[in-house]
């Protein structure tokens, strides 16, 4: 999968784990009472906690890759982590560095619940795959994209949720401009005579579909929109045929 932009629980979640690796070292520093900004102090404890700064590497860059298998190699890395946090309060006992840890436990559970609600995002998993040898989609949807510079794609969709939908778009007359990816375009659907329209931006691609997340625009009241359809399409039992990916 092609991602063209990123959600900002990605960049915050690389930050954290970095910020998790530091943090275990000041508790280190804090226990032998010395200096966190000792340069010899700093390079021993590189070099005594290898595997760990190998896994927050590993786990920085599923996680801007949003791979599934990230949350795995997450927890991993938080579990040795803080192992290594809890070694430091058995060893002296010290009710501070056990509330630094309770603290740290807190956030890793909260951002690691945030992670995976971001890995269900309909964005990145686009209901289908390469290899799929189907022709029909099961709900034939009247569906179209329009790009800012007003060039319109028939679309269909193969997989959505409230917050975004993923659609394989045809290219048969034209192909889709890279430039356009990342900026805001119009999803326009019709269903039993009437228009829904929703704006998005297109953040990922896999194979011949594009992934598109939905913005928040200033529209008139009259107007219909996603949530409407997807009110509608729900309460009479639409569901995406091909989300198993």
């Amino acid at each position: 999968m092609r991602l063209f932009k990123r959600s900002i629980i990605v960049y915050q979640y690389i930050a954290f784990m970095l910020l998790s690796y530091l943090y275990t070292y000041i508790l280190v520093s804090l226990d032998s009472g010395e200096s966190a900004f000792n340069l010899v102090k700093s390079s021993k404890f590189i070099a005594d906690n290898k595997i760990l700064l190998l896994l927050v590497l590993v786990s920085a860059m599923s996680v801007y890759m949003v791979k599934r298998w990230s949350k795995f190699v997450i927890l991993l890395f938080m579990v040795l982590t803080l192992l290594n946090e809890f070694n430091i309060f058995f060893y002296k006992l010290d009710k501070i560095v056990l509330v630094l840890i309770f603290f740290h436990v807190l956030i890793f559970f909260n951002y690691y619940l945030l992670w995976n609600i971001e890995l269900e995002d309909v964005v990145y998993r686009p209901g289908y795959s390469k290899h799929d040898c189907w022709k029909k989609f099961h709900y034939d949807f009247a569906s179209e994209i329009e790009l800012i510079n007003g060039v319109i794609f028939p679309i269909k969709l193969t997989n959505w949720d409230q917050r975004g939908i993923f659609c394989l778009i045809d290219e048969s007359e034209q192909k889709m401009d890279i430039r356009s990816m990342g900026l805001p375009v119009v999803l326009r659907l019709k269903f039993e005579n009437e228009i829904f329209e929703e704006y998005g931006k297109i953040v990922s691609s896999y194979g011949k579909g594009y992934g598109l997340k939905f913005i928040k625009v200033k529209k008139e009241k009259t107007s219909w929109g996603w949530r409407d359809f997807y009110t509608i399409i729900r309460d009479r039992g639409y569901t995406p045929y091909f989300a198993r990916t």
